[in-house]
Order: structure tokens, then C-alpha cells, then sequence
């Protein structure tokens, strides 16, 4: 396969499964804040790696812990 083409091929597909990741980690994240509404006001006032790695790490502890 050419170059040419298959840089088309690797930019389809990148943009295709960046669409789809944007759907599960809008969907994650929406799972979230219902469950606990005060990781939006985190994500919207993070700043560094480490606020958004702690509210990564949050989200998922809410996202693993069992319901009642």
C-alpha cells in the first residue's frame, strides 16, 4: 500500500475511534457527577496533571464501588 493511502486509512481510524472515546468518557464522566455532582465543580476548577489525575482516580472509585 502506498503512503499516500494508508496515512488516509491511519486518519480515518484515528478519527473514528476518537469519536467513539469522546462518547464513553462523556458517558463515564456523566455516570460520575450523578452519582456525586461535586466532581463537576472539580473538573471545571482543575489546573494540573494532578488535580485531573485525582479526579480520574475519584471518579473511578465511585464508578467500582458497590451500590445500595
Amino acid at each position: 500500500m502506498d503512503p499516500y493511502t494508508l496515512n488516509i486509512i491511519i486518519s480515518l481510524a484515528v478519527n473514528y475511534f476518537s469519536e467513539f472515546s469522546i462518547a464513553t468518557v462523556k458517558g463515564f464522566f456523566n455516570t460520575v457527577i450523578k452519582e456525586n455532582p461535586k466532581i463537576e465543580t472539580k473538573i471545571k476548577t482543575a489546573e494540573t496533571p494532578q488535580d485531573f489525575e485525582e479526579i480520574f482516580n475519584e471518579s473511578v472509585g465511585i464508578i467500582d464501588a458497590p451500590r445500595q
